[in-house]
């Protein structure tokens, strides 16, 4: 090799340890990187179990199910996609910019997620509410065969009222869903005001209150079930 050739050669060798050192990343900053990734892989994990539980919701309509199973799965491919990079990247200004845009998909992902989270309790107080109602409808069987004569006003009072209590948690519920379709990611106005935060709350009290509901529903029933059989030792009550 002679000098010309063996002095590129030098001068390539020394831009590649040049560019080699300029992509290398500190210490701290590989530290970050990590703690991006961990933390990706942990909103990734919990976008997976809403995932299933939406597909396991038996009270949602199709439509609605459709609609947040689409939301999900872009949330997932696009952290999916952005952790990919960031595994690979080397560049510190390039890691940079995709933290910001990990920053962007994290605000959709802190909207949409409680949004999720109603919808699915939603759907576990309608599911709820379904089954109380036949029991409740068992209930009555048992009541009108009770012996004549027996002071029927308390326990139709406390079926009465579980009844109520029932309906109300399914109309919460059901008001609760069609509240949360306007959350959006694009809602800001103008001014920077986001209405999806007094959406999110108001369909929470909606939650909160059918819970409730349910809770004074269940202990009305375990009242009436209590009654039949001291008005009627010999009937089983809820078969």
């Amino acid at each position: 090799m002679n000098k010309k050739n063996i002095f590129l050669s030098a001068v390539i060798i020394g831009l590649s340890l040049v560019v080699c050192q300029a992509q290398a990343l500190t210490t701290s900053q590989t530290l970050v990187r990590t703690r991006v990734i961990k933390e990706m892989d942990r909103k990734l994990s919990v976008l997976n179990v809403l995932m299933s539980r939406v597909d396991n919701s038996k009270k949602i309509a199709s439509g609605e199910k459709s609609s947040l199973k689409l939301y999900l799965n872009n949330i997932v491919k696009d952290l999916t996609d952005l952790k990919e990079k960031i595994n690979v990247e080397t560049d510190a200004d390039i890691l940079k910019s995709n933290y910001e845009s990990a920053s962007e998909i994290y605000d959709v992902y802190t909207l949409f997620l409680p949004k999720v989270q109603i919808v699915i309790t939603a759907d576990r107080i309608k599911t709820i509410s379904a089954m109380m109602a036949t029991v409740g409808q068992k209930m009555q069987v048992n009541i009108s065969q009770l012996p004549p004569g027996a002071d029927l006003k308390e326990l139709n009072s406390y079926l009465s009222d579980a009844s109520a209590k029932i309906a109300d948690a399914e109309a919460k519920a059901d008001a609760a869903i069609l509240e949360v379709t306007e959350v959006s990611s694009d809602s800001r106005d103008k001014n920077g005001t986001d209405p999806s935060v007094e959406i999110l709350k108001s369909a929470r009290t909606k939650i909160q209150v059918a819970q409730e509901d349910l809770i004074t529903a269940r202990k009305d029933m375990t009242t009436i079930m209590k009654l039949i059989k001291e008005l009627s030792p010999d009937t089983t009550a809820v078969e």
